[in-house]
């Protein structure tokens, strides 16, 4: 089994912050797994973010979870009365 790296790990092994790890792991730039409440990373991921980042390009996004997405309010769309709303 492959041990998992914390917010800590990954940020001291990049030099940069924890919330830095955090916002990109969020977005998807940094791969990893969100488990409960802490993100958790493979040293794999991490080493494909950091040879990405060696050639200017941008990380691969993880692949899709089965997971429902949540939408805000103001980002949905009714198309019965063709109102639009958006943020």
């Amino acid at each position: 089994m492959t041990p998992l790296l914390t917010v800590a790990d990954v940020a001291r092994n990049l030099h940069k912050s924890q919330d830095w790890v955090t916002r990109q792991a969020r977005a998807g730039v940094l791969p990893g797994r969100k488990v409960g409440r802490t993100w958790q990373f493979t040293e794999a991921d991490v080493e494909t973010y950091i040879d990405a980042a060696a050639r200017g390009g941008v990380a691969p996004l993880p692949a899709p979870s089965n997971r429902r997405t949540r939408r805000r309010a103001s980002e949905v769309v009714m198309t019965e009365g063709l109102e639009r709303r958006s943020a």
